[in-house]
């Protein structure tokens, strides 16, 4: 079954991109059903995420074990996204891309988003209203409010059993949620990826394409660099059986350029792998290394075109900030174009450059998405080979396969 589904999303991304090729404009016609497919994911989303990490937090079998896990996590992200950021300068600072070239782009009518402070987007990780927080589909303060909610629920000792009860049985109907979705899933990747690619023509792209093949070198290069080589040296798995489990999420998460759309399909990667619900249900969707691949190579293309030359200073600053930006990235489209303001501010760039990349941010969002989610999956499979929680692949997969 696993197997038969993933074959399925990748004849809907293919099928999907043939269609757009050859409808053009007309494929928009696609446009609102793939806005349906989504609208469907995300109802799921939120109520998965509060179930999962709540559940999660109270399979802890303690305190210390539960701190352990949350340090390696963060310190997986956070070292995988200050490298990314470094890697994505060092790509731009080689290839100089923009330099000597003038783009026949109108920014006088482009409005930037309003900046967001670091301290801004480090306070705003935690809720002030859980509520509003779920309403607004805000992921990274939904997790936060889950672990705060699952700690007290185990603190409340036998008081608080019910209440466990309870969130064990809803993650277990929340992960049938997640069964149907994988079943539409693609037709929902054909709906999403035909208008993208018949608005997306060449005529579109090649004034600009520099910057995608130069996002994509710099993708390619962290992840032969750093995520291949943390998954065989540290999580201790096979690049093929990683690369087949994961392909849904992968999948998902480039049609739809939205980390939060893939999550599902993660989490049922994360258990075709072996790695432990308690694992997979804590080691959450908030890796940003495809951001911050972006964030460099963006802010030095900017530079370039303005002619503006970036001190050394300067350039430790946007891996400061870049860094920064990347942890308070929330997981919806066109984050990233608010968290390159950030970046552009801090180094005094102009705001306006960023209509040079709006007008392809699609594109180079679902090469971003693509990356966080890789890193998301390849963090689960690391941090619980380290904490030696991965248990063999289900029986029933070996079986089908077996009977393929």
């Amino acid at each position: 079954m696993a197997r038969g589904s993933r074959t399925k999303i990748l004849i809907g991304l293919v099928l999907g991109a043939i269609t757009g090729f050859f409808l053009g404009d007309r494929a928009e016609f696609f446009q609102p059903l793939g806005d349906l497919f989504i609208k469907i994911v995300q109802i799921l989303v939120i109520p998965l995420v509060l179930a999962t990490i709540t559940n999660s937090i109270l399979s802890v079998s303690n305190f210390k074990s539960f701190g352990r896990m949350g340090i390696k996590t963060v310190l997986y992200f956070l070292s995988t996204t200050t490298v990314a950021v470094v890697i994505g300068l060092i790509v731009a600072l080689i290839i100089q891309p923009g330099a000597g070239v003038k783009l026949d782009i109108e920014t006088s009518g482009f409005t930037p988003p309003d900046p967001v402070s670091p301290t801004d987007m480090l306070f705003g990780l935690v809720p002030s209203n859980p509520v509003g927080a779920m309403a607004e589909g805000n992921v990274l303060q939904v997790i936060v409010f889950s672990i705060l909610l699952g700690t007290s629920i185990m603190l409340a000792g036998e008081k608080g059993k019910e209440m466990a009860r309870f969130f064990n049985s809803f993650a277990e109907v929340m992960f049938k949620f997640v069964q149907i979705v994988i079943q539409i899933a693609p037709y929902g990747v054909f709906c999403l990826i035909a208008p993208t690619t018949g608005l997306y023509g060449l005529e579109v792209l090649l004034p600009l394409i520099s910057v995608v093949l130069y996002l994509l070198a710099a993708v390619i290069i962290h992840v032969s660099l750093v995520y291949l080589p943390i998954l065989k040296i540290i999580g201790r798995y096979s690049v093929t059986k990683f690369l087949k489990n994961s392909s849904e999420a992968l999948l998902m998460a480039f049609s739809s350029a939205l980390s939060s759309a893939a999550y599902p399909f993660s989490m049922k990667s994360q258990e075709n792998m072996g790695v432990s619900k308690r694992v997979r249900s804590f080691v959450m969707t908030v890796n940003m290394d495809g951001t911050s691949l972006y964030l460099a190579i963006s802010a030095v293309f900017i530079a370039n075109v303005y002619g503006i030359h970036l001190s050394g200073i300067e350039l430790a600053l946007i891996v400061l900030t870049g860094v920064l930006a990347s942890i308070g990235a929330t997981a919806v489209p066109m984050a990233g174009l608010i968290m390159l303001t950030l970046v552009l501010t801090s180094v005094g760039l102009p705001k306006e450059g960023l209509a040079l990349v709006a007008g392809i941010d699609r594109i180079l969002d679902m090469l971003r998405t693509f990356t966080n989610v890789l890193g998301d999956n390849i963090g689960s499979v690391t941090v619980a080979a380290t904490e030696k929680e991965m248990i063999h692949e289900k029986k029933q997969d070996h079986r089908y396969e077996t009977a393929q």
